[in-house]
């Protein structure tokens, strides 16, 4: 069953005005940051490794995120398409389970799109509500709200999920900060679901952040993540990890 949580509508006269995606300066992000996943058991074996590279040709920004195991087999790719900073297009293709998705954003709806590896389709499409994100924006929102989460106070958005075909409403607040050398901060930032349903079934997931002379860097992540593991010859779960990331 799908969870809809209306924030505000926005009128214009006697029509709804269209909401787009926020822009956030993606194409000002890093050009290439690459990253290990490892287990959240006690040895925190390594896993995957993460690579992200980000090209801009007018207005037009295209990233490619890879996962790839230990023998340099790709899991998941991931190819996010912005104009003008602002998300047009997703898709993701797992090498592990078969499946495909896609997400477009067009005339202020999200239309989804995914399909197994069988063939299978499903499609479905929602309007957009303001801070409507893939998680690969989540850094950029923690950066640009990142005032308010020092100071204690959530943010609020909306995650776009291509696998249940919706929207998902999450939460941003400060769990922890640990002042280092040299003003050296480290936050962690914890990412809860609005909904308690939700809350029963989804861990909180965690950003590490680190604030060193005025910049910020996510430099960790821990929670559920793109690749899967293997169940049996043919069958895979979900997956949650520690993400690191590389400078």
């Amino acid at each position: 069953m799908k969870v809809f949580i209306a924030l505000f509508g926005l009128w214009a006269g006697s029509a709804l005005a269209l909401v787009e995606p926020p822009q956030l300066p993606v194409s000002k992000s890093m050009p290439l940051l690459t990253g290990t996943l490892y287990s959240l058991e006690k040895d925190a074996a390594e896993l995957f490794k993460f690579k992200r590279t980000l090209s801009t040709k007018d207005s037009v920004t295209t990233v490619e995120r890879s996962y790839t195991d230990l023998q340099g087999n790709e899991a998941v790719h991931e190819t996010v398409i912005y104009t003008s900073d602002k998300l047009t297009r997703y898709e993701v293709k797992s090498s592990q389970t078969g499946d495909y998705a896609e997400i477009t954003i067009k005339d202020g709806r999200a239309h989804f799109l995914f399909k197994d590896k069988a063939g299978k389709e499903k499609r479905d499409d929602e309007e957009l509500e303001p801070n409507t994100l893939l998680g690969e924006q989540i850094p950029l929102f923690i950066e640009a709200h990142w005032d308010t989460i020092l100071n204690g106070d959530s943010v609020g958005f909306r995650l776009l999920v291509e696998d249940r075909l919706e929207t998902v409403g999450f939460k941003l607040k400060k769990d922890s900060i640990v002042d280092g050398e040299g003003g050296r901060k480290t936050v962690t930032v914890k990412m809860v679901p609005t909904s308690i349903f939700i809350q029963m079934i989804v861990k909180p997931l965690y950003f590490v952040a680190e604030l060193e002379n005025g910049k910020i860097f996510i430099s960790e992540y821990r929670g559920r993540t793109k690749p899967r593991k293997q169940k049996g010859d043919n069958s895979f779960d979900t997956l949650d990890t520690r993400t690191v990331f590389h400078r």
